[in-house]
């Protein structure tokens, strides 16, 4: 289950095998999701099952062990055609009924095999799967078109290949050598107390349609833990799968003012915050109101430097501030190829670059993010505001309003 400040993968009943399968599968879906990637669902899909029967001892891990079920459906029943596997989303049959999943899971884990483990035996080479992948996210680019170039390969050859591949009966099983010694000494994990298993089975009865009775037994734990920073992120949380995104930011600030250990909680509540707007030319905050949301979005990289999400917030937030902190910004441009979605932190730089009369270093951010295919149309427009602004003070000559987007 996943929510705006914690992913929970809850089992009941489950065996060892059957758990731990889940456990890596959904994992995988977590870390997918905590890197920004937002994938077609077959790929997310295929690359879960792969992980699904990772297995390890001392130091060496496995990865591609054939679940059994996936080779039955694979050699026993008609496969999908892959533009409709393609296609399917959250949405569709084919993800959501069990006659129909079925197929859709085994031909994602065998997309997604073949790539990964089969690469002695196959076209689809590893290193060309986030060539494909960023292609599929290009506007005007379709799936047919973007395997083409990614592998060479059609839909039409892309099937044989992977139904010979399925019925061979051979499947790589890559091992690697990990040290595992360095690994663990990062990890750590405890048994949860009572308050915490108590929050937690409350938040997830409010995740199956009822959301008041969850609000209200949590606001019985805060009068009794009124300075317990994480029942306010659970009460936000609850609030915002409500749609009720006011009464949400009342409890992320609840959560902050309480010290929270959370950094996505710093970061929500300054999403839902009036005084982060996104950058404008003209729009410079009162020095007290910088100050505070410094404190904030600083915070939450203090408790998670690696927080791209808040290295988002730190540049509209600077960007908009009496004083600009060029130090920060530094780091920001550290982040900024580890960022999947751009759009607001490029215009945010553009800006600030302007103001700091660094005309050439906003011209040239203007420049990449304009040919990054996941930036969208609203930043590209409000980035040629800033591109007029600088041909007014500069002289240069003033640039083509953006066309219309089709």
């Amino acid at each position: 289950m996943e929510s705006p400040v914690s992913s929970r993968i809850i089992l009941q009943n489950a065996t060892i095998f059957e758990g731990l399968r889940t456990v890596y599968h959904e994992y995988v879906h977590s870390l997918v999701a905590a890197m920004g990637l937002r994938p077609p669902l077959y790929i997310n899909e295929g690359l879960a099952e792969v992980f699904s029967t990772f297995s390890s001892r001392r130091e060496t891990v496995s990865l591609g062990t054939a679940p059994s079920w996936h080779l039955r459906a694979l050699r026993e029943s008609k496969w999908l055609p892959f533009e409709t596997v393609f296609t399917v989303d959250t949405n569709s049959p084919y993800y959501n009924e069990t006659k129909h999943a079925r197929m859709f899971y085994a031909q994602s884990w065998v997309f997604m095999h073949y790539i990964i483990c089969g690469q002695n035996t196959g076209l689809m080479k590893a290193d060309r799967l986030d060539v494909f992948t960023n292609l599929c996210e290009t506007p005007g680019v379709s799936t047919a078109d973007a395997l083409q170039q990614a592998f060479g390969l059609n839909q039409k050859k892309l099937s044989r290949t992977l139904k010979s591949y399925a019925s061979g009966g051979r499947y790589t099983v890559v091992n690697r050598k990990v040290p595992v010694g360095s690994i663990l000494k990062q990890i750590t994990s405890k048994p949860a107390d009572s308050l915490e298993h108590e929050m937690e089975l409350i938040t997830v009865k409010g995740r199956t349609d009822r959301a008041h009775d969850a609000e209200f037994q949590l606001l019985q734990l805060s009068e009794r833990n009124p300075k317990n920073p994480r029942i306010y992120e659970l009460l936000a949380e609850v609030r915002a799968a409500g749609n009720n995104p006011a009464a949400a930011h009342e409890y992320w600030r609840k959560a902050v003012e309480n010290n929270s250990t959370n950094p996505l909680a710093y970061v929500w509540f300054l999403r839902s915050s009036r005084e982060v707007e996104n950058s404008s030319l003209k729009r410079i905050m009162p020095g007290f109101v910088s100050t505070e949301l410094r404190k904030l979005v600083d915070r939450a990289l203090e408790l998670a430097p690696d927080c791209m999400e808040a290295y988002e917030l730190l540049a509209m937030i600077e960007s908009q501030s009496p004083e600009i902190r060029v130090e920060k910004i530094n780091k920001v441009l550290e982040a900024l190829s580890s960022m999947r979605h751009r759009s607001k932190t490029y215009h945010a730089l553009a800006i600030i670059y302007w103001r700091l009369k660094r005309y050439a270093d906003a011209e040239a951010v203007i420049k990449v993010m304009s040919v990054d295919p996941r930036t969208d149309y609203k930043a590209k427009r409000a980035a040629r505001e800033v591109l007029r602004e600088i041909a007014r003070e500069t002289g240069k000559p003033v640039p083509a309003p953006l066309p219309p987007k089709i």
